[in-house]
């Protein structure tokens, strides 16, 4: 029953600070984007220490010494709104593979809009894959890491879905390095669940895939691989 008041508590409040601080966002629309970014995912740093604070949900990184100095590709699976927040503020400037839906939702997804994340349309393969690697190219020439779910939308704890190829296609085609991470945030703020476990939540960073000695076919294979067992290992 506590963490139930505690998880209303803190959805009403995550609701009238989105509403605000979205509204305010919309102000930056003019600003430069690096300060534009730094503005508004200021955002998730909000929301995820009051989710720690109100729910008592925590997290700990592992591997922050396998990032490299250059944008790179992540590969992470998907259990959770957490780390749609969260990786704000674990990994560099970045942007994000989503669904374009999310653009329309009211406050949030229009604040989201002017961090130019790649919006695709998943019932679209073909067009959405090469939206990915035209704007994917694009953003990690301009200096910005590139987020993306494989398994294409969020999963309940426990369960695996095959990665889709784009992200190591992008990889391969752009030299870029790929950065594989898992996490066990599903265990605690689950897919359909509506409380949120305090707990800690552990993001275990993998050492960068070299796309250069490898196919995409092949790096796809290896990221998910990789995110798979030590998914195992986290929460085992």
């Amino acid at each position: 029953m506590l963490n139930t008041v505690r998880t209303l508590i803190f959805y009403i409040c995550w609701f009238f600070i989105t509403i605000i601080y979205a509204t305010f966002s919309l102000i930056t629309f003019f600003f430069p984007f690096k300060l534009r970014y730094q503005i508004i995912t200021f955002y998730s740093i909000i929301i995820i220490k009051l989710v720690e604070v109100i729910c008592g949900l925590h997290f700990e990184v592992i591997g922050l010494e396998n990032l490299p100095q250059r944008p790179c590709v992540i590969l992470s699976n998907h259990q959770s709104t957490w780390e749609a927040l969260a990786f704000q503020k674990i990994f560099p400037l970045q942007t994000w593979v989503v669904k374009k839906q999310l653009l329309s939702i009211p406050f949030f997804g229009w604040a989201f809009a002017l961090l130019n994340p790649i919006a695709i349309d998943r019932n679209k393969k073909a067009a959405a894959l090469d939206q990915l690697l035209q704007q994917g190219q694009q953003q990690l020439t301009q200096g910005r890491w590139l987020v993306i779910f494989p398994e294409g939308t969020r999963t309940t704890f426990g369960e695996r879905k095959k990665f889709s190829k784009g992200g190591a296609i992008l990889a391969e085609k752009t030299s870029t390095p790929v950065i594989p991470v898992a996490h066990n945030a599903g265990v605690f703020w689950g897919k359909h669940a509506f409380v949120i476990k305090p707990g800690k939540i552990v993001v275990s960073i993998g050492s960068a895939i070299d796309p250069s000695a490898y196919t995409a076919e092949e790096i796809n294979k290896k990221s998910q691989a990789w995110v798979f067992q030590k998914l195992t290992e986290i929460n085992g």
